[in-house]
């Protein structure tokens, strides 16, 4: 919320203070509570869209990092299983761990996905067959058998969508945070109303009453932007002091 905004809010809750801290009086007097009702309704549902305006992004730092690191993970257990069997050249596609590039890093996840992970499309679509996905869980389970993680290529699959998708979840956090503002401004402006209407009210019923009519005054007025200058009685603007 901005300035303006954040004023208005403050305004209906010490609104809603001061009719609280004098229920007693307000407590017979069906119009007054109607009223009373939407403001709070309002105020309510400011709280919440308020809340909801700061976008939840996700940075790709930490999606490149969590990537980085499962490359390194099954990298690192490639080259233990070529050590240990003697299979020259069996880690060379799991050594080529790019540099932290997000294009570069994707790419590499999409490949040793391809070696690692069943292809389950129709096989007239680029699927696995039978054999090859008997090949791969084979595979697999080499890794498995040096004490992997075992879910290693969901979670390399997880990071890899996840990376691919920030974009849309970003986007989507700002639109949210969006349609907020525009919520905000709508019952800010319905909670004005309601203080038009209540203003009369109150001053009848406070109309004995001029401390507590002087305290209503005082809690349903918008405070008056502290920056924006005052003008004197011939129309000159003063501007807010500065620092001394």
């Amino acid at each position: 919320m901005d300035d303006r905004d954040t004023r208005r809010f403050d305004r209906a809750k010490n609104l809603l203070t001061f009719c609280d801290d004098n229920s007693a009086d307000l407590a017979g007097i069906a119009p007054v509570q109607e009223h009373l009702a939407n403001i709070r309704k309002g105020v309510a549902l400011v709280s919440s869209a308020w809340a909801g305006q700061a976008p939840l992004r996700v940075t790709k730092s930490s999606l490149l990092d969590a990537l980085l690191l499962d490359f390194k993970r099954i990298s690192g257990t490639a080259r233990s299983i070529e050590l240990r069997s003697g299979e020259v050249g069996f880690s060379v596609p799991y050594n080529k761990i790019p540099h932290r590039i997000e294009k570069d890093i994707k790419a590499y996840a999409h490949s040793l996905l391809s070696l690692l992970e069943d292809n389950n499309a129709p096989i007239g679509e680029g699927g696995d067959t039978p054999a090859q996905k008997t090949a791969k869980a084979a595979l697999r389970q080499r890794f498995l058998d040096l004490a992997i993680n075992p879910a290693f290529v969901t979670l390399l699959r997880r990071d890899r969508d996840a990376l691919e998708n920030i974009a849309k979840h970003n986007t989507t956090e700002v639109q949210e945070g969006t349609e907020d503002t525009a919520l905000i401004d709508s019952q800010l402006t319905l909670i004005n109303s309601e203080v038009d209407i209540l203003g009369p009210i109150m001053a009848n019923i406070y109309e004995l009453q001029p401390e507590k009519l002087h305290a209503w005054k005082r809690a349903s007025r918008v405070e008056r932007d502290p920056h924006r200058g005052k003008k004197d009685d011939g129309g000159t603007t003063t501007p807010p002091a500065g620092p001394a």
